[in-house]
């Protein structure tokens, strides 16, 4: 097996976890070789990386080896297409047309998706969207991504019974650019307490509102995140946001700060249109609500039965289950797997 990541030289620092998780995973699991190309600034820097692409296509088809694209991919389809399209799955990160809502280069990330049979995508949401956009490959669900890290969670859940006992936590970027609702919260239409961890140029406007806790890898988070729920959130505070962009994607895709919490073992609150509510409700790991006052009116009497049902999804994203589980589902169509 051969995993293919390919990354455009800004996007080193950036959203790198859940693709390389992957990749540890798949090396883990299944002895993949791991290849991650990164696409040059320069002329030379182009084309050693076009070179180098092709040849690990064409390598993994002589050898008839499974191949695994990480998705985005920063590649043209005359080239996709010397891939294998039997031993080859297209894995799923975002669909960038969908995310940003531009039809055009929908059509153009639709076009290289049509080139595979094999695909694991987000949730069942995403599975119905691509299909219904003429995908026609073999699709398999993931669920939910998977979450490494080191060490155990330092401090044990408080069994709250009340919401003046609540602390919500949030981490990612906290600018109102991304996280407009942090910025949208009256402190006195507020029940609950909100710890926030990450990065924003405009943390002096939540003092009073939220507690900022700091900034810290992804790696380092799992074990430090102190509260009692954490939320996935996106765009405004309530749903009159939800044909755009932020908060229309969270219909389709799967927030990596699911899979955050999960390996916090931390109990989650959730937009009740989101695609993650399904998971949220099938394994009874959390609420969800149409805006944010409705945490107010959580009913936290079944909080220690969620907070039991959570430490199942934990062990199973620290230990990269559902990638495997989905990797050997598509191996099972591909007939490699019994």
């Amino acid at each position: 097996m051969v995993v293919i990541s390919v990354k455009s030289p800004d996007s080193l620092n950036a959203g790198t976890k859940a693709p390389n998780d992957i990749n540890n995973i798949l090396e883990k699991k299944f002895n993949a070789k791991i290849e991650a190309l990164v696409l040059g600034e320069n002329v030379f820097g182009k084309i050693k990386y076009k070179l180098k692409f092709i040849t690990t296509m064409l390598r993994a088809r002589m050898k008839k080896e499974v191949v695994i694209l990480q998705f985005p991919i920063i590649e043209r389809n005359f080239i996709l297409n010397l891939a294998n399209k039997e031993r080859t799955i297209v894995l799923i990160h975002d669909i960038d047309g969908l995310r940003y809502q531009k039809e055009d280069f929908a059509k153009l990330e639709f076009s290289k998706l049509n080139l595979f049979k094999y695909m694991i995508v987000h949730n069942d949401n995403m599975k119905k969207y691509l299909q219904d956009c003429g995908i026609k490959a073999k699709l398999v669900s993931l669920e939910i991504f998977d979450y490494l890290c080191d060490g155990e969670v330092k401090q044990d859940r408080k069994i709250i019974k009340d919401v003046k006992d609540c602390t919500l936590v949030y981490a990612g970027n906290l600018t109102k650019e991304k996280s407009p609702f942090l910025h949208q919260l009256e402190k006195e239409k507020m029940k609950f307490n909100f710890n926030v961890y990450g990065t924003g140029t405009e943390l002096d406007n939540l003092k009073g509102i939220v507690n900022y806790k700091g900034k810290y890898s992804p790696d380092e988070l799992p074990n430090l995140l102190d509260g009692n729920l954490g939320i996935i959130w996106d765009g405004a505070y309530n749903d009159e946001d939800e044909k755009y962009c932020l908060k229309n994607y969270t219909k389709y895709n799967n927030p990596h700060k699911l899979s955050l919490y999960m390996a916090a073992g931390l109990p989650v609150v959730a937009w009740r249109k989101a695609a993650i509510a399904r998971f949220i409700e099938k394994y009874d790991i959390g609420y969800t609500v149409n805006n944010l006052y409705e945490i107010n009116n959580i009913d936290f009497s079944d909080y220690e039965t969620k907070l039991e049902n959570v430490q199942k999804i934990k062990e199973k994203v620290r230990n990269g289950d559902f990638v495997t589980e989905a990797v050997n589902k598509c191996l099972y169509e591909m007939g490699l797997r019994k």
